[in-house]
């Protein structure tokens, strides 16, 4: 980018290196406090930095690649991967059958990906696959162009290493859905498009922003509806009320045509035109589209405890430090730089999903858009570097990384596992939550958290590493840990978390049990390795109605039933095990984690 000329040099407080705000105009009620200009030319990438970006794109998709080869879990089943092997198998000659949740363009990736490599669960895991490595490549990009000279190539170096191990990113990467694939750089593209044109209004980087905003709602019309508005707010803030109408106006033209090609859409193939804004009703009116309806305190906290998890307790930490800064100068009123845009945007994903969203079966798809966002925010400047530390500092860098990965594996273990199996197995069971929770995730989170400030400590001691600089390498090292839990605990880390091989165990014992024209009450996963025509997704309702279950055992039709804490809910494996119980027909196995009941033939 160009620089521009101001008439002050002065730097805003706080500000990243390379941005300076001009002198304030005459105040007026159509301007903001300052009007902020561009000051520093964007580099062009070198190839050390094509190497570095290049390297670090690979790393993450070769430690992405092997959850690929996971099952699939049911919301995976039942919505995407069924909507890529519908439009592969059948096109639009089904209409009713191609579900609408959200508009199709994920759907066209899916048909892409399996036309092109064919028919499989891991072929339809490549456009995730394809979407994040997209994203790491637009953030070492930025980064690079923008930081400050000194520390560019490392603030790039560092920010991709801690996005090519972050377990929430490799996990988005491999589950078929479209919040945490294709919306992540859509979203991201978005948010530069708006920084581009906001910096330099013209025409053609406002029909940027009107087509980055057309791909964003062709892939989810939530979450472009909730960032639009704070694209208009930051080129009011940066530049006055004639930016905000041009972003506007940009804005309104992609709403436009979106609504026009999705209704021509819907009018050439048949499909459910209404079904993305029956949906986005649904979660305004009633907090969750899923079963688990309404915003309540529990489901909020265990939301963020999730994320935090997901994101990793370090991570979190550095963000907060880098970012806290950069809401308090914004609050008193300072001129907002393109970071500060990524930041609030991110921060609106992760508040507004943690009250309105949840977790699916644990993982926060719906908060994924934020991740690279907030990693710019944070990297703006420079700061995910370790500075002018020297030789002491690079050895405190690799001794703290070390320490972080030890810490997790030795110490916090996979706090993951614990809340989706054991502590629901200790439920199960009769056991004490509270116990487990104190002993599995309290307890080791203190211990973890005590060790780290002296870890921090010893760091800016032996290597003059300033706070943000050792909350960077721990965060690296422990996120890298817990991917290497993840990677060779021989469990599932999707929305399947901890299944060791049993749904396809339980799902040989019954394979083996029917008759290819019996029907099961099974769940989403089983479904889907049985590959049987008589055996068809349950309806949520069903699983938790003891009389409509009773009905449904009782007809001939049916050869078996199965239930599972790592898919069900707890409410759900009771009612089907206690039913099931009272059947005498039936017969109970236990296979790992599922509750199988089969039916037996009548005597001769």
């Amino acid at each position: 980018m160009s620089t521009l000329s101001t008439r002050s040099t002065s730097p805003v407080p706080g500000a990243s290196p390379g941005y300076r705000c001009a002198a304030a105009p005459a105040p007026s009620a159509s301007s903001p406090p300052a009007a902020c200009l561009p000051a520093a030319a964007s580099r062009r990438p070198s190839w050390r930095a094509a190497a570095i970006i290049g390297a670090l794109v690979l790393l993450q998709l070769a430690l992405a690649f092997p959850r690929t080869l996971q099952i699939a879990g049911q919301d995976e089943i039942v919505h995407y991967v069924g909507l890529g092997e519908r439009l592969y198998a059948h096109g639009f000659s089904r209409p009713a059958e191609l579900i609408t949740f959200s508009p199709h363009l994920y759907g066209f990736a899916l048909w892409l990906a399996h036309a092109l490599c064919g028919p499989g669960l891991w072929v339809a895991r490549l456009p995730g696959l394809a979407a994040w490595a997209l994203t790491a490549v637009a953030v070492g990009l930025w980064l690079y162009r923008r930081a400050a000279a000194p520390s560019a190539l490392a603030s790039t170096a560092w920010a991709l290493a801690l996005l090519a191990t972050a377990p929430m990113a490799l996990q988005a990467a491999a589950i078929v859905d479209i919040d945490n694939t294709l919306l992540v750089p859509a979203i991201l593209a978005l948010g530069v498009s708006a920084v581009r044109f906001t910096d330099r209004p013209g025409v053609a980087r406002a029909a940027a922003v009107a087509a980055c905003l057309l791909v964003a709602l062709w892939c989810r019309i939530t979450t472009p509806i909730l960032v639009g508005p704070i694209l208009a707010a930051y080129a009011w803030r940066r530049r006055g009320s004639g930016a905000a109408a041009g972003m506007a106006l940009a804005l309104a033209l992609g709403g436009a045509l979106f609504l026009i090609t999705w209704w021509a859409y819907g009018r050439l193939t048949g499909i459910d035109v209404a079904g993305p804004f029956r949906y986005l009703l649904d979660a305004l009116v009633f907090g969750t589209v899923g079963a688990d309806r309404g915003v309540r305190p529990g489901k909020i906290a265990l939301t963020l405890a999730y994320l935090v998890l997901w994101l990793g307790p370090a991570f979190v930490a550095l963000m907060a430090w880098l970012g806290v800064p950069r809401l308090w100068r914004l609050c008193r009123g300072g001129c907002p730089e393109p970071e500060d845009l990524l930041l609030v945007t991110g921060l609106a994903i992760l508040a507004v999903y943690c009250l309105f969203g949840g977790t699916i079966f644990g993982f926060p798809k719906y908060h994924c858009p934020a991740v690279p966002l907030l990693l710019l925010a944070a990297a703006g400047g420079g700061h995910l570097a370790l500075g002018s530390s020297g030789r002491a500092g690079g050895l405190a860098a690799v001794g703290l990384v070390l320490a972080g990965a030890l810490l997790q594996v030795a110490v916090l273990g996979d706090p993951l596992l614990l809340l989706r199996l054991d502590l629901r197995l200790a439920v199960l069971h009769g056991q004490s939550a509270r116990g487990l929770l104190w002993s599995g995730l309290v307890l080791p989170a203190i211990l973890s958290a005590a060790v780290a400030v002296g870890l921090i400590a010893l760091g800016r001691h032996l290597g003059r590493l300033s706070l943000a600089a050792g909350l960077l390498c721990l965060a690296l090292g422990m996120n890298a840990g817990l991917t290497g839990l993840q990677q060779s605990g021989g469990y599932q880390t999707g929305y399947n978390y901890g299944d060791a091989g049993d749904a396809r165990a339980a799902a040989a014992v019954l394979a083996m049990h029917l008759a290819e024209d019996d029907a099961a009450i099974v769940p989403g996963e089983l479904v889907y390795l049985l590959q049987r025509p008589a055996v068809t997704h349950v309806p949520n309702e069903l699983w938790s109605d003891a009389e409509a279950l009773r009905r449904e055992l009782a007809r001939p039709a049916v050869g078996a039933a199965a239930v599972s804490l790592l898919t069900n809910t707890m409410a759900q494996l009771t009612t089907l095990t206690q039913v099931a119980a009272e059947d005498p027909d039936y017969t109970r196995v236990d296979i790992g984690h599922y509750a199988i009941f089969l039916r037996q033939p009548p005597p001769p």
